[in-house]
């Protein structure tokens, strides 16, 4: 059972369900090659199952809350902010967590400490980015410590290893790692500094600007269609093996 499929050019992802063949139906692969894309199965994991606790009506409004927060900052509109959305949903969409908060936070701000709080979901946003993209790692990868506190480590340690597998320009690291140095630095400063509403919104306007270029270098490599719901298929899993042992 194919749900979907996304064009990029003359590129194709079709979407198939957890549990399903990675060929369902050929013949839909057959017709998208045949009009001249190149064809390529993407799982999408448990998304929309019973283990998706993202699926309800809460989280929907997080989501409609970070589109209109994103399409208010400067330079940016409802295009930008249906496109990361779509993105962030397959990062993990825990983090609409933190840009939900973000926004009620700036919605309301009245004072310095308000403008405080909003810097925190930012860094909070960075991190729980590296999480998605870079997991902690207890060995160093290629000479960087990559533990948990390591995060802005393992953001560049993502980029770098994106850009390899794709086989894209060596040249773009710098710039997109730098950029994940400024805005770590920006928003911890905001904790500590006197920051201004027009500082913080322009430093998620560039946060959000890097997140989707880091993520457009292979949206593939920066899913994992099944990390978001570990959790509900561990504690599944465990339920049947505690009923199948007590039957036993």
């Amino acid at each position: 059972m194919i749900e979907t499929y996304r064009l990029i050019g003359t590129k194709c992802a079709v979407f198939y369900d957890m549990g399903y063949n990675e060929d369902p139906d050929i013949c839909i692969k057959e017709a998208l090659e045949f009009a001249g894309f190149e064809v390529e199965y993407e799982d999408q994991g448990a998304r929309r199952t019973l283990f998706d606790n993202y699926d309800s009506l809460d989280h929907f409004k997080r989501v409609e809350s970070f589109k209109a927060f994103c399409s208010r900052l400067p330079g940016l509109g409802n295009d930008d902010a249906s496109a990361l959305a779509h993105s962030l949903e397959e990062l993990h969409p825990r983090l609409f967590d933190a840009f939900a908060a973000a926004a009620r936070t700036l919605e309301r701000a009245e004072t310095e400490e308000d403008y405080a709080q909003a810097a925190l979901s930012g860094r909070r946003l960075l991190e729980r980015t590296a999480n998605a993209l870079f997991p902690p790692q207890e060995l160093d990868w290629n000479g960087r410590k990559v533990g948990r506190a390591q995060y802005k480590n393992r953001l560049w340690a993502y980029i770098e290893k994106a850009l390899c597998a794709t086989g894209a320009p060596a040249d773009r690291l710098e710039p997109l790692g730098k950029e994940a140095d400024r805005l770590i630095e920006l928003f911890n400063s905001g904790l500590h500094a006197s920051p201004t509403c027009e500082n913080v919104e322009l430093a998620f306007r560039d946060l959000i600007i890097w997140l989707s270029a880091v993520i457009d270098i292979s949206p593939p490599m920066a899913r994992d269609p099944y990390q978001a719901y570990g959790k509900e298929i561990d504690s599944f899993a465990q339920s049947v093996i505690a009923r199948a042992g007590g039957g036993a």
